[in-house]
């Protein structure tokens, strides 16, 4: 039985999820458009599915063992359980991948009609190959409508991103907020994600916040925000990240609609330098535990503190630091009611005062070393998804990082190991004790420019 929407926090035991195993739209990727499509490199997809089938399966064992029970141990067939486009798909209402979910919906000709429509006027289909598209089966309209590929031939540009599935949206308690992309190679997930939150999970149309603008505006002052920059950090609270690809404008109306359907009081804006590597607050740093953190040290710390964000942004140091300032709703006028010197200082609060820890530690991305710390983190090595509080899953090829965690306490686990041993009959309970790091392979993955976190829309989570 599927879990209802629910999210308070970051770090509670992660009950169900949404994913999306990489499919084969990655392949016709040139070098030409790779940056058009958001991606620094072309990828190697063949290498990619491997990678992410362990980090598939060791969701499978946390949230629903008991498909994940059905798992083979020849690498052959296992890698088609793990592959929503194959017969041999392992279906799990807690690891819900984005294509499987859609397969089914199609089935219903009422949904099939309205999202083929959907999409090929986003995408500018002709009527006649529109009506081609109607002819296929569920499993191939699903494919075509992903990776834009049809009778062996590009219809349109495939969607690679949608392997990260934070950018989405995100669930504020009790209702999922749909995310408005910038750049729009991404507009078609966005689309994809409104059909299937109410056709696919069930999701009531007023249990869905959908950011509105009025009348016209240029499309650089449109709304614009996405998932990696929105956190439903504690009760009543809530991150958000001003950044390269979410403005303010969308912030104010994420937070007056979240406030109308929520019991969330504060946001906590997080300005964070426009450019690349800084993609998403979540590139920069994520919960662990309740008194823990994984954070990028250049950008964390109390440097240029007490300038306007008007004079911080204008300054060279604008590439290193954040701006942290946290905002109330009063009878309906959204106030200023707090400044914090630093991303520490905000995030020392979060501990001690939301989740009334004695402390706060962080963990500093390649241990603050000044020559591999730019590194780790364009590889996402801040970017940890938290299976449950202290149970963090990451990227494998952040040595330092990772290195850093275990001087800090957290026993490391290699999760073809992991799910190689609970193939075999062990449990979670006598492989997993206390803070654990489980790390998985990341040659490919980490070059989408993207971690665990960013792959993983968290649908239900325990409260604390």
């Amino acid at each position: 039985m599927r879990e209802k929407i629910h999210v308070t926090n970051e770090v509670g035991k992660l009950k169900s999820l949404l994913i999306n195993v990489p499919n084969s739209g990655s392949q016709y990727i040139p070098p030409a458009l790779q940056r058009e499509l958001l991606y620094d490199d072309i990828v190697d997809y063949q290498v990619m599915r491997h990678e992410y089938a362990s980090y598939h399966e060791t969701l499978l064992w946390f949230l629903d063992p008991e498909v994940a029970k059905k798992l083979s141990n020849d690498e052959e067939v296992r890698m088609k359980q793990l592959d929503p486009y194959q017969d041999e798909y392992l279906d799990s209402d807690k690891v819900i991948d984005v294509a499987h979910l859609l397969s089914q919906c199609l089935e219903d000709q009422n949904f099939r009609d309205a999202i083929t429509h959907a999409v090929c006027a986003h995408e500018k289909v002709p009527l006649v190959t529109l009506d081609k598209l109607q002819l296929l089966s569920p499993d191939q309209l699903c494919q075509t409508l992903l990776t834009g590929c049809f009778d062996q031939k590009i219809l349109f540009p495939p969607i690679p991103n949608l392997l990260f599935t934070r950018d989405l949206g995100v669930v504020l308690e009790d209702v999922m907020a749909c995310m408005v992309f910038k750049k729009s190679v991404r507009s078609r997930e966005a689309l994809l994600l409104q059909y299937l939150a109410y056709f696919g999970l069930g999701i009531a149309r007023d249990s869905l916040i959908q950011l509105e603008y009025h009348g016209w505006a240029s499309q650089a002052s449109l709304p614009s925000i996405e998932g990696g920059d929105v956190m439903m950090i504690s009760p009543e609270h809530l991150l958000v990240g001003r950044s390269e690809r979410t403005n303010g404008a969308a912030i104010e109306s994420l937070f007056r609609m979240a406030a109308e359907s929520t019991q969330i009081k504060k946001v906590s804006v997080i300005d964070i330098p426009k450019e690349r590597g800084c993609m998403h607050i979540d590139t920069l740093f994520t919960q662990l535990k309740r008194d823990t953190w994984a954070v990028y040290g250049p950008i964390s710390q109390p440097q240029n503190a007490g300038k306007s964000i008007e004079e911080y942004f204008d300054g060279e140091a604008a590439r290193k630091h954040a701006v942290c300032q946290q905002f109330s709703l009063q009878q309906g006028v959204v106030t200023k009611s707090r400044e914090y010197s630093s991303l520490q200082e905000l995030l020392t609060s979060i501990s001690v005062d939301d989740f009334g820890a004695s402390k706060c530690r962080f963990v500093y991305c390649a241990d603050q070393d000044p020559y591999q710390e730019s590194r780790e983190q364009w590889t996402d090595a801040c970017n940890f998804l938290a299976l449950d509080e202290g149970v963090i899953l990451g990227y494998e090829r952040n040595r330092l990082t990772n290195q850093a965690l275990e001087n800090n306490g957290f026993t490391i686990i290699h999760a073809n190991d992991l799910n190689k041993k609970l193939r075999q009959g062990a449990s979670l309970d006598t492989l997993i004790h206390g803070d654990t790091l489980i790390v998985f392979p990341s040659a490919e993955l980490s070059r989408a420019r993207g971690g665990s976190h960013c792959m993983s829309f968290p649908l239900a989570r325990e409260d604390f």
